[in-house]
């Protein structure tokens, strides 16, 4: 196999459950208790009047942040929910079906199948034997990936590697969520999740497109700020309680949130230095949406506040890794990406992790 020099994105895909559930579910009730809730809520600090604004990433976060603090639903309307017979998988392999689909690729051209499922069909193997059976995907290598939300940056990475070393040629990734299995629906920041999932097929493409840089960075000081297990101290694998996505310590998930910005200025600003590039060379911006203003903070803090984005959280909500192939999907859908446009990729996930990628789009070569 010949050694390409670049490698990047081909064909993307999608797949949300057709169960729209609105702020209804929660009931005026919920509305009407909010102030009593917020001690319980990591995602909006008590006053927001009484953070220091010291630096302009925060100022510009928290313009973003005032602007809902009222809300109960804090700019959640909608998302999707997937029944009870639907399992990750089974939105696993719809959305792999029309990235192949777009990208032109039979899946017995595959060599590698990453995936992230939350959660998964069983807790060990990973769902990408799965999807390899399913497709058809014969020859395909597989391997689970796990940097939480920003597992799809992970597996990119893994991916462009592989391609650029010659030990694949095309590689499909596949990004799921079903938050509503695991959730406690009293938590505040249980209306800012919903359920979906996104794909993407990365092969070689030609020099100057793709990938063309990478950065990561954890804070593993800050690593029970989320995490997904029983709300009290047993051992998850004992099975003495029930599974749900909580933090063990909101001081550390506040610090999170309250430096959301000053973290994407960090890891967006390493990545174009590692590019060589300034923010006005970027044309577009695709992040993760854990909360509703996420994008609009993170873009302007960066200097981005020009790029041309998606943001989907209104109608689908936060599904993790999925959001940005599921908005890459998106784009693709309204022919949003035009050949040789520069695009920042941007999540952070529990662990603490960031991970930021810039990507030519185009120079497809089959």
């Amino acid at each position: 196999m010949n050694k390409p020099t670049a490698a990047g994105f081909l064909g993307f895909g999608h797949a949300v459950p057709e169960t729209v559930r609105t702020n209804d579910f929660w009931g005026a009730k919920y509305a009407a208790s909010h102030d009593t809730r917020k001690e319980r809520d990591i995602t909006m600090p008590v006053d927001l009047a009484q953070v220091d604004t010291g630096n302009s990433a925060r100022k510009v976060q928290l313009l973003a942040m005032r602007s809902v603090a009222n809300d109960p639903f804090h700019g959640a309307k909608e998302r999707r929910v997937a029944d009870a017979k639907t399992k990750c998988s089974t939105l696993e392999i719809a959305a792999a079906r029309k990235a192949l689909e777009r990208a032109g690729i039979e899946a017995k051209a595959l060599d590698l199948i990453l995936t992230w499922s939350l959660p998964p069909d069983e807790c060990m193997p990973s769902n990408a034997g799965i999807l390899q059976h399913a497709l058809g995907a014969t020859r395909a290598n597989t391997l689970g990936v796990d940097s939480a939300c920003a597992s799809f940056m992970s597996a990119v990475a893994i991916a462009r590697a592989m391609i650029r070393d010659g030990q694949a040629r095309y590689v499909l990734i596949s990004m799921c969520a079903i938050h509503s299995r695991l959730l406690d629906f009293e938590d505040p920041a249980s209306v800012n999740f919903g359920d979906g999932a996104g794909a993407v097929v990365m092969g070689p493409v030609a020099e100057g497109y793709g990938i063309v840089e990478t950065a990561f960075r954890t804070y593993g000081e800050l690593n029970e700020a989320i995490c997904l297990g029983p709300v009290d101290d047993a051992p998850w694998y004992e099975g003495g309680s029930r599974l749900l996505v909580h933090s063990r310590k909101m001081a550390q998930g506040r610090k999170i949130v309250m430096k959301t910005a000053e973290y994407a200025v960090e890891a967006i600003g390493a990545v174009l230095d590692r590019a060589r590039l300034t923010p006005s060379a970027i044309t577009h911006y695709y992040s993760h949406q854990p909360v509703s203003w996420f994008n609009l903070a993170t873009r302007m803090a960066t200097g981005l506040g020009h790029a041309r984005t998606v943001d989907s959280f209104p109608t689908l909500g936060g599904m993790s890794a999925a959001n940005i192939p599921v908005n890459l999907s998106l784009a693709q859908d309204a022919n949003q990406l035009k050949d040789g446009d520069l695009a920042v990729l941007y999540a952070c996930g529990a662990g603490f992790v960031w991970a930021a990628a810039v990507m030519r789009w185009g120079g497809q070569a089959r």
